[in-house]
């Protein structure tokens, strides 16, 4: 496995959340300018309910890939620890 297809599944898995995320928000923010107040709360509210679903979802992988960056090991005698998605660093 190369690094560069492990930096691109780590920029992957943690940027395409934010960026949904984003593009939910914006999407609700057109949408309640033409509505009632009411049914603006009432969609807000529901829209939440999904960020929440959508962040829950994804919150063990994303938190797996960014603790595996950090991952060292060491080999044989030496004291020098080594990361183990880059072990250049």
């Amino acid at each position: 496995r190369s690094m560069y297809s492990f930096y691109g599944s780590f920029l992957t898995t943690t940027i395409t959340p934010i960026a949904l995320s984003l593009l939910l928000l914006w999407v609700t923010a057109l949408q309640v300018r033409n509505l009632d107040p009411y049914a603006a709360k009432q969609l807000t509210s529901s829209r939440f309910g999904l960020f929440y679903g959508f962040t829950y979802l994804i919150f063990a992988s994303t938190s797996t890939m960014a603790f595996t960056t950090f991952l060292c090991t060491r080999y044989g005698d030496d004291e020098t620890r080594y990361l183990i998605a880059d072990r250049s660093i």
